[in-house]
């Protein structure tokens, strides 16, 4: 019961206090009444209580490591291929306001470039050429997320597999 008293007197606490903190390596955005009304560096800033919201963003450099993902190469073989992106926020108005869950939204356009490419190489390509294949998959993510105000160091592929997989239903129907 105190805790629900606890977690109230925090929210209220929170739209009543005036001042707000920015970190040195954030930056933020005043949102008044739910419009952007600034940009904000570090520092101490002024909060209107009730009609500000102040949305804080790391900025500094930051690393994704993208979920595994099984594609087939050009000449049929089954991989299993991992990777990592190094990034920083240049903007940070698109990166807050133009995805819901903007790490999400990055990684998921990380690994579809990656899915693309990987698709347009055999896997001894991928294997004898990947200094080749990281750095044209870095320039591409680096274009496709310019403009959510991100700049992408690199894009790593840290692990390419290949894969056995076996269809377990196959000649034979699925019961559910």
């Amino acid at each position: 019961m105190f805790d629900k008293l606890y977690e109230l007197l925090a929210a209220v606490w929170s739209d009543v206090w005036i001042f707000k903190i920015i970190n040195q390596n954030e930056k933020g955005i005043r949102l008044r009444l739910g419009k952007v009304h600034k940009e904000l560096n570090s520092g101490l800033v002024f909060k209107a209580p009730f009609i500000d919201n102040i949305m804080q963003q790391y900025v500094g450099d930051d690393t994704i490591q993208f979920p595994s993902q099984k594609l087939t190469t050009k000449d049929g073989k089954i991989v299993t291929i991992t990777g990592m992106m190094l990034y920083n926020i240049t903007d940070v108005k698109p990166f807050v306001l133009n995805a819901s869950i903007p790490t999400q939204t990055l990684s998921d356009v990380a690994t579809g470039v990656i899915s693309d490419i990987v698709l347009k190489h055999t896997w001894a390509e991928l294997i004898e050429n990947l200094e080749s294949l990281n750095n044209k998959i870095s320039i591409s993510v680096r274009r496709e997320c310019k403009e959510w105000g991100v700049h992408v160091e690199y894009v790593r592929l840290t692990d390419i597999t290949a894969s056995r997989t076996f269809n377990i239903f196959k000649n034979s129907e699925a019961h559910l």
